[in-house]
């Protein structure tokens, strides 16, 4: 758990401006977490939150900078919603920056609206079935 908070301040808070209690939301222990690494250097991390009617919200997804591009973050979200399945997910949501719509729709995602905004960065809702209907 440390290690993915640490790598979540270093990234939202110190790379992107992120205000450090906006990320630290209180969430994470009730959440599965996924930690991506390169040899004993944590890379990457994510986390999902199961709701009982199956609806499964992807949060906190980070790739150190050195490492992006590279198709981590695809790894990471797929780890996500292949666990987030297992404990039952029928739909996901997430709340990625609007640069990032791009990327979660060649995961399947699809935009459904605007979603304010943190730091200086806007935000867009956007969700995928299981079964990859819309």
């Amino acid at each position: 758990m440390q290690e993915a908070l640490t790598l979540r301040r270093e990234i939202f808070v110190g790379e992107q401006g992120i205000p450090a209690d906006l990320d630290d939301d209180g969430q994470d222990a009730g959440a599965t977490l996924v930690l991506i690494y390169d040899g004993d250097f944590p890379v990457a991390t994510g986390r999902f939150s199961i709701q009982s009617n199956g609806e499964t919200v992807l949060a906190r997804i980070a790739v150190r900078t050195r490492y992006r591009g590279q198709g981590i973050g695809g790894i990471v979200v797929s780890e996500l919603e292949k666990l987030a399945i297992e404990e039952g997910a029928r739909r996901f949501r997430l709340l990625p920056h609007d640069y990032l719509e791009d990327f979660y729709g060649k995961l399947g995602y699809r935009k459904t609206s605007e979603a304010g905004t943190v730091g200086r960065h806007r935000l867009i809702a956007m969700e995928k079935m299981v079964d990859g209907g819309r």
